[in-house]
């Protein structure tokens, strides 16, 4: 027969005892190093897919989590088309990276539901319930004329709590943030903002941290930090116009505004550079010219570094002189905005800082119109193609305020022969549509009812159901 036989090392001799007095050890040395954990890196199409597969891990519920475990969220055929609908609808946008990111509308939407509450929605362990239940009617164990009945009073209760909600209820004056900087009142979460107690619909305070700032989603936390330090260093999850992430430091500037901390040449690059002119804002210090700006060598002065590109738009030292001597540049026509379209503007000196001030538009027969007293502040916020812009008054017309997005509208304060009233104009400008509003007068004399649109080119039409 065949035999085996195991080999095994033999231990050497007082292995695996320990000495009465064993030896002390000594300390040679101690370093500490400082490091930062890593977040995840974003999910791609792939990773997506697979989690909507196995969208039961998540889910805590032993029963609801075997229910969703079987099927997932969607069908093979499905779910790569609900990535691409979410994307058609700026929920969630693709990174240069290929990585998925949730935009500010995504998480707004997200935020919202929950208050409401619409967790049938928003919840994935109700989505678990249902698919148990839908399970259950697959095997024979769960009435279907008690499950669609439940689908038919989650879906009342659903339209009922969407359409009676209120903004004020869903955001309750309960903790304040802070202090407003620019008055005495106090700051308070709203659905679209951070904004000032004595701000009512435009009017009054203006001071305000928009929850989509710079294409970033600002939560409580970090909007509370920004308000009370006027500054939050490192921020990450900006996005430029490349799709690409980028983390970058701001501050509250002067006008209470949010900008970014310019990320300008180091000291190393500047005292190498070569001079341009003596920098007339500081006096002590001098206009070096970079790789990529004209920057102050003085780190005190106030003047921001000017960007060598600037809209897709490379800049001339003509140009650049012109704008630290003179406080602005001529008007310059081929800059190219984030929606890749070309628009006019020039880049003026403000305190340091650079605006956009664009040309006065055409008059489109304006002084035909009727002219209203001016409120200050934002009426709305006009969105189009991801950007925002806020809403303001002119004597004739809500127009768009300056913006280095190349985004304009124009809408007349006079439909009919019928003014446009404030409120009336934000709801046009954020739902599409407003109406149907009464007293119009057509041209033969005649009352009539309509509601206003507006279509994506941003003209305002009448439309009669």
């Amino acid at each position: 027969g065949v035999r085996w036989q195991g080999i095994r090392g033999s231990s050497p001799e007082g292995w695996g005892v320990l000495a009465e007095t064993p030896c002390i050890g000594e300390i040679a040395a101690i370093e500490v190093q400082q490091k930062q954990t890593k977040p995840a890196p974003r999910m791609k199409d792939a990773g997506v897919l697979s989690a909507m597969e196995n969208a039961g891990k998540i889910i805590d519920d032993e029963e609801f989590r075997e229910a969703i475990s079987e099927k997932g969220l969607g069908t093979p055929a499905t779910r790569a088309d609900h990535i691409e609908k979410l994307i058609s609808h700026s929920y969630i946008e693709r990174l240069k990276s290929g990585g998925l990111r949730a935009t500010a509308k995504g998480i707004r939407l997200i935020e919202v539901l929950r208050r409401i509450p619409v967790n049938w929605l928003s919840s994935p362990e109700l989505t678990g319930e249902m698919e148990s239940r839908l399970s259950g009617v697959q095997q024979g164990t769960f009435d279907s004329a008690e499950y669609m009945m439940e689908i038919n009073h989650k879906v009342i209760a659903m339209v009922e709590s969407v359409k009676g909600y209120e903004s004020d209820t869903l955001y309750p004056h309960d903790q304040p943030l802070g202090d407003c900087p620019v008055c005495d009142g106090k700051v308070y979460e709203g659905m679209l903002n951070y904004h000032c107690q004595h701000n009512k619909r435009g009017k009054g305070c203006p001071f305000a941290i928009w929850k989509d700032s710079r294409g970033r989603y600002f939560d409580i936390i970090t909007a509370t930090r920004f308000l009370n330090d006027g500054k939050v260093d490192d921020l990450h999850g900006f996005v430029n116009r490349s799709s690409e992430e980028f983390t970058a430091s701001i501050i509250r500037n002067d006008d209470h505004k949010l900008e970014f901390l310019s990320q300008g040449p180091s000291k190393e690059e500047l005292s190498a550079a070569e001079e341009l002119i003596g920098c007339p804002t500081c006096e002590g210090g001098s206009i070096k010219v970079t790789d990529t700006h004209w920057a102050c060598d003085n780190g005190a002065c106030k003047s921001k570094p000017l960007a060598r590109n600037i809209c897709k738009r490379e800049m001339q030292t003509d140009e650049a002189l012109r704008y630290f001597t003179e406080g602005e540049t001529e008007l310059i026509e081929d800059f190219i905005s984030k929606r890749g379209k070309p628009f006019t503007a020039k880049l003026v000196n403000r305190g340091g800082r650079l605006k956009f001030e664009f040309p006065p538009r055409q008059n489109n027969g304006r002084s035909n119109l009727p002219q209203y007293e001016v409120t200050e502040g934002v009426v709305g916020t006009y969105s189009q193609r991801g950007s925002k812009v806020p809403i303001i008054e002119s004597a004739t017309h809500f127009i768009a305020a300056d913006n280095d997005q190349g985004i304009e509208l124009e809408i007349p304060r006079t439909f009919a022969k019928r003014e446009l009233l404030r409120d009336e104009c934000k709801t046009l400008v954020e739902q599409g549509k407003v109406g149907p509003l009464d007293d119009f007068i057509s041209k033969k004399g005649k009352p009539f009812s309509a509601i206003l649109v507006l279509n994506r080119s941003g003209n305002v039409k009448f439309r009669f159901d």
